[in-house]
């Protein structure tokens, strides 16, 4: 028996001022300059080139040089993108190293102290000037004052993401960092500019010495949902700057791929993939004994950027007790005399000092490692390791079978993934155990814990709870909620959210939590298109769920259509991808959108 709910997003696929339209857009990914959603195609001055990014979220980046005046792009008069003081959402990346000098990375504002300012101009702060080193996002009102974002120190030679998103109709500007709302920068400006009424030529990279990647400016503000921390977690927002898993070895397919990036595995020696036995996930890797010899080579995480940049490490152990001390991961190089840059992560043998426990070395750069253990561990059971390291705080945190080791807590200020010229990472380098569900992310991932240190809310706490979740069918997954009582149907709606439990079960809702906003499909217009995206289990085959986006130009589900084209999917988690259709917006004057998600029983 199929059981069928059609998730309904009423939308017209026509641009209109309700609708979220990408208006320019330079991703620079042909070689050209050329704005790749309207007219405005960059001219480029001075010393202006097109090189390899190096980053995960786009390939091509420009470079400018660093003479002010003489090196930008030119992409021409943002007047004739209509906007004005109407609402936008300009959205960009930067790449910067610190300089004695403030450089430009956006240009379209003009005026002055004594007649106004109209426009925006960003610039990283020099590094010997008060807020060294960080976004100073200078946005005018046709005043003499100018609103100014800014949040943490971005010239660190790594990628950033910038947001500066005005909605005409409340007068709130906000500013987003590298995926964070920085709310203390909201301010209310009814009369904030994108450019100044009578026309003004954007420069990109005036003078900067960097780079800009992946340029977008909408037409709207741009809908985002954010957790406790401030991290957006859905909407439109989250669309563009997608998951910060940046690396992920599950071995679910039988293979040593990455499912979240390019870092695919090959095994040295011993090594074989195997069935976990653990209700978290099903397939684990297992290496042999012989040090040097059995290990799975993943490569070089230098290519992931991270370096000495935040990051969370998670991954699972299986370990019998030993006579000598195995190690599970190591991206360490370096020595006692010249420093430490990496991680080495081992579990020390029965017949010495801190006996089958993890010791979690990582180095930062000096001669000496933060060393991070908890409890025993080497007893023939699944272990949950965690290592998550914050850039800003300088703070090092570790976290064992969900508690967080308080006790361990260090401040670093440069502790570091990998060294800077790169090195591949071993897993199971003659570890003679099971390793799985390993996962890498580009940023400190939230967490709050209770009196006990347990973990009870956070990114850390749905990566712990989400793989419990995804080792179960629907029946295990209502009983993850024995608050449902009877509601326990496809067709139940216990929240009163507007999503039965099917919805919930297939989208990554919670049935008792009215969370319809954080994980319903979203749309916005793209030049011709409606983009499309919607959350989708990584094994809905398994789980006899299917997922489908079909139009038409009526409501009846019967006359629509499956004209539309998947044109990308970004794992989010252990369970979850978020996927992207686009549908063509010219096949009839008005035309709808549905998510149609079947299970079969």
């Amino acid at each position: 028996m199929r059981r069928l709910y059609t998730c309904l997003l009423v939308g017209l696929l026509a641009v209109s001022s309700a609708s979220a339209a990408l208006v320019a857009h330079w991703d620079f990914s042909d070689g050209t300059y050329n704005d790749k959603a309207g007219s405005l195609d960059g001219a480029a001055n001075g010393s202006v080139a097109i090189v390899d990014s190096g980053s995960l979220h786009f390939a091509k980046a420009v470079q400018t040089g660093s003479a002010k005046g003489t090196d930008y792009l030119n992409v021409g008069d943002l007047g004739t993108l209509g906007i004005y003081t109407n609402s936008f959402t300009v959205s960009l990346w930067i790449h910067h190293a610190s300089s004695l000098t403030t450089d430009e990375f956006w240009d379209s504002m003009s005026g002055s102290s004594s007649v106004g300012y109209e426009g925006i101009a960003a610039s990283v702060r020099a590094s010997n000037a008060s807020d060294a080193n960080k976004v100073y996002m200078n946005v005018g009102d046709g005043s003499t004052a100018k609103a100014l974002l800014k949040n943490a120190q971005v010239s660190d030679g790594a990628w950033h993401w910038v947001v500066v998103r005005y909605d005409a109709g409340t007068g709130e500007l906000k500013y987003f960092e590298d995926g964070v709302h920085i709310a203390g920068e909201d301010e209310v400006k009814y009369g904030c500019s994108l450019v100044r009424e009578d026309g003004r030529d954007l420069w990109l990279g005036d003078g900067f010495g960097g780079m800009i990647g992946d340029v977008r400016i909408y037409d709207t503000a741009l809908s985002f949902t954010e957790n406790g921390e401030g991290a957006v977690v859905g909407g439109e927002l989250y669309g563009l700057y997608g998951s910060p898993l940046v690396a992920h070895w599950d071995f679910s397919d039988g293979t040593y791929e990455d499912q979240a990036g390019s870092l695919d595995g090959t095994a040295n020696g011993s090594v074989s993939i195997v069935d976990s036995g653990s209700p978290y996930f099903a397939k684990a890797v297992q290496t042999g004994s012989t040090k040097g010899t059995d290990y799975l080579n993943v490569g070089d995480l230098g290519t992931l950027g991270i370096y000495t940049n935040s990051f969370t490490v998670s991954l699972w152990v299986n370990h019998a007790s030993s006579s000598t001390t195995d190690e599970f991961w190591d991206s360490l190089s370096g020595t006692s005399t010249s420093g430490y840059e990496g991680i080495k992560g081992s579990i020390r043998a029965y017949n010495v000092s801190n006996a089958d426990k993890v010791y979690m070395n990582v180095g930062n750069g000096s001669t000496t490692m933060a060393l991070l253990k908890g409890a025993v561990v080497s007893d023939g059971e699944w272990h949950w390791l965690v290592i998550r390291y914050d850039s800003e705080t300088g703070e090092l945190k570790y976290f064992e079978d969900s508690v967080h080791i308080v006790a361990e807590d260090e401040i670093n200020g440069s502790c570091s993934l990998v060294q800077e010229a790169g090195r591949n990472l071993w897993l199971g380098d003659g570890f003679g155990g099971m390793i799985g569900d390993v996962r890498i992310y580009n940023k400190a991932l939230s967490f709050t814990t209770d009196e006990n240190n347990e973990l009870v809310g956070g990114d850390l706490y749905e990566i712990y709870t989400g793989s419990e979740e995804d080792a179960v069918d629907f029946s295990g997954w209502l009983n993850m909620y024995p608050t449902l009582g009877t509601s326990t149907n496809y067709t139940d709606d216990p929240d009163a959210d507007g999503m039965n439990n099917l919805l919930e079960y297939a989208l990554g809702g919670i049935p008792t939590d009215s969370d319809a906003v954080d994980v319903l499909p979203t749309s916005f217009a793209e030049s011709n298109w409606m983009l499309y995206v919607y959350n989708r289990r990584l094994d809905a085959s398994s789980r006899q769920l299917s997922y489908s986006v079909v139009s038409g130009a009526d409501l009846t589900l019967e006359a629509m259509t499956n004209a539309t084209e998947e044109i990308g999917s970004s794992v989010i988690d252990a369970g979850f991808e978020v996927v992207t259709n686009r549908v063509p917006m010219d096949l009839e004057p008005r035309q709808f959108v549905t998510l149609k998600i079947e299970v079969a029983e």
